[in-house]
């Protein structure tokens, strides 16, 4: 069967799923298209869970794109899937390699490097971080570009008083509410969730608090973007945990679908049809955040 056959075999099965409402939590949650949808009335929103004694909490991720249709389709989705799930945050950082495009959502907060933030008492809820200088990546394993925007964020983060990071790059999902309560429950360290298909530690997922966000912030001192060309850089990430106990992959590299029991998914299509994004609370429309 091709691959174009199989994602319309999922695309009617998981309309199916949603109609129905059949499936068990730890596939597909009652009526997924529905029930996700729903979920603001049955569980805390993101600011009670952020106040509930937890530390401070910034959610980011890496960024470039252009065109407007790009950015909606990719880290509009993925702003979506941050504010209606059951992450516990503050603030959420996007930082821009230079991209000549930038996103027109309405109340966005844009700034720049040209700009001094440092002294800001109280920051929007979402701030868009662009450098006007794209560095780009030169290579499979060289990439200034997403180094530079991910030690920016360990800065950012130290700048502004917060106590705790979770890194979920754009084409990544913390899909289930496990996996979510893992992340918010975490307070100690640096941890990051695992790849199969690479056997690897999964950089587009990981969570950094306590020490841990400090150590971001100097990793350009410890781990200079030179010292870490024609290296794995998995490998080289101080992470103090590994955690193999849930299930998920990069499985935009090679499935059509995203299995209805992963906890994660990671190197997302931007380009699916809606119902390839099952865990999604549908958008608003004409709204791409």
């Amino acid at each position: 069967m091709s691959i174009d056959k199989l994602a319309d075999t999922f695309d009617t099965v998981g309309l199916q799923i949603g109609a129905s409402g059949s499936g068990s939590s730890s596939d597909c949650p009652a009526g997924a298209l529905v029930a996700m949808s729903s979920r603001d009335q049955a569980f805390p929103s993101n600011a009670d869970l952020a106040a509930a004694g937890r530390p401070k909490t910034l959610v980011f991720c890496t960024g470039f794109s252009d065109s407007r249709e790009l950015w909606n389709a990719r880290h509009g989705r993925w702003l979506r899937a941050i504010r209606s799930s059951r992450l516990a945050y503050d603030a959420i950082l996007i930082v821009d390699d230079g991209s000549p495009v930038l996103p027109d959502w309405p109340g966005l907060t844009i700034w720049t490097d040209a700009e001094d933030h440092a002294g800001v008492d109280r920051l929007p809820e979402l701030v868009f971080h662009h450098f006007s200088e794209r560095l780009g990546r030169r290579s499979d394993w060289d990439f200034p570009g997403w180094y530079r925007s991910f030690v920016f964020a360990g800065r950012f983060a130290v700048s502004h008083g917060f106590e705790k990071l979770i890194h979920i790059e754009s084409d990544a999902f913390l899909i289930s509410q496990r996996v979510q309560s893992y992340f918010n429950d975490f307070t100690d360290g640096w941890a990051a969730l695992w790849c199969p298909r690479y056997d690897f530690a999964e950089s587009a997922l990981q969570v950094m608090a306590g020490n841990a966000v400090r150590h971001l912030a100097e990793f350009e001192k410890s781990h200079p973007q030179a010292n870490l060309v024609h290296r794995t850089l998995e490998d080289q990430l101080p992470l103090d945990v590994i955690n193999k106990a849930f299930k998920g992959d990069r499985y935009g590299e090679y499935l059509p679908f995203v299995p209805l029991d992963a906890d994660y998914a990671g190197q997302i299509r931007a380009n699916m049809p809606e119902s390839y994004y099952w865990w999604m609370v549908p958008a608003a429309p004409g709204k791409a955040s």
